[in-house]
């Protein structure tokens, strides 16, 4: 039943995806139509008229599968949990109805294979949901637990870490996504070198409030900045590639920086939680101050050599 009534919803939130779409086509027919009056402009004309039939085929589409998921519902909890024939099995219904709601959501790809112009919706709504319900609930929980787990102590460790873990990884990627979003437009004024070092200059300004006794709210700012300062720093440097090392060695220098990367995201993760089961995990600032420290160490020695061999 909730694999059912889930389905429901996000049949619902695709219907509601797919009538914005059809407002927003009818919003810029003036452009559509002032591409009709030039010979090579018609073909845009024609695909965008293609494309508002097959959007209103797809939503007359909709309503039925509605209205008939609706009367099946209404029959069956009207023939007291037996199906119209008389006799039937709940569990036969369930697979019916769930594959039915399954038909209704892919039902564009099927207009799409057919040749109609669709606009593909509703890929991932379900689960940005309930990614973006677990940021939220994630902030409320680290909030209150962040003090305590950064301010050290055994027991802090063994209640708070626990609690506080999904909070704090959810402010992280929140940090790195809007660092993401945030770089695009910097790198429009800043070449890779800058961006990197903007990058570590975040991630130290993080690392200096998850350090200093400010409270949990600073300790969650800070794990924000981090991952606001790490957005700009893996994508800069693998831009940067073929300037350092030639763009006859990038494709192979590339393939070696994305290998070590994955490394260390298996590798670094285990060996802190290993720290902090032994000793304290009030030893994450320290633990990336001395990562950051080993990449600006190794960074600058990659200009200084690059400059010298250019």
């Amino acid at each position: 039943m909730i694999a059912l009534g889930w389905n429901y919803f996000k049949l619902l939130l695709e219907t509601v995806e797919r009538y914005v779409v059809v407002g927003v086509l009818c919003y810029t027919s003036p452009l559509a139509f002032s591409m009709g009056a030039s010979k090579t402009t018609v073909p845009v004309f024609k695909s965008w008229c293609r494309m508002v039939g097959s959007q209103l085929l797809l939503l007359v589409m909709n309503v039925w599968f509605l209205r008939a998921f609706n009367t099946s519902v209404g029959q069956y909890v009207g023939n007291g949990g037996e199906l119209s024939t008389g006799n039937g099995s709940i569990f036969l219904w369930l697979f019916c109805a769930l594959a039915f709601l399954k038909t209704a959501q892919k039902f564009d790809s099927y207009l799409a294979a057919m040749g109609l112009n669709i606009a593909q919706t509703g890929s991932s709504m379900g689960l940005e949901l309930m990614m973006a319900a677990r940021a939220v609930s994630g902030l409320g929980g680290g909030g209150r637990s962040a003090g305590s787990v950064f301010g050290g102590g055994s027991s802090a460790v063994a209640t708070g870490a626990g609690a506080a873990a999904a909070g704090f990884a959810s402010l992280f990627y929140i940090g790195i996504t809007a660092g993401r979003a945030l770089g695009g437009f910097l790198t429009m004024k800043l070449n890779d070198t800058h961006m990197i070092r903007l990058g570590q200059g975040v991630i130290l300004l993080g690392n200096v409030l998850l350090l200093l006794p400010f409270g949990g709210n600073a300790a969650l700012l800070g794990l924000i900045m981090v991952g606001l300062g790490c957005a700009p720093i893996y994508p800069s440097i693998i831009h940067s590639t073929p300037e350092h090392f030639g763009a006859d060695k990038s494709q192979a220098v590339i393939g070696v920086q994305m290998a070590a990367a994955y490394v260390g995201t298996c590798l670094m993760p285990p060996v802190f939680g290993l720290i902090a089961n032994h000793i304290s995990a009030s030893l994450l600032p320290l633990y990336l101050l001395a990562i950051l420290g080993m990449m600006v160490f190794m960074h600058e020695k990659l200009l200084k050599k690059a400059k010298q061999v250019g």
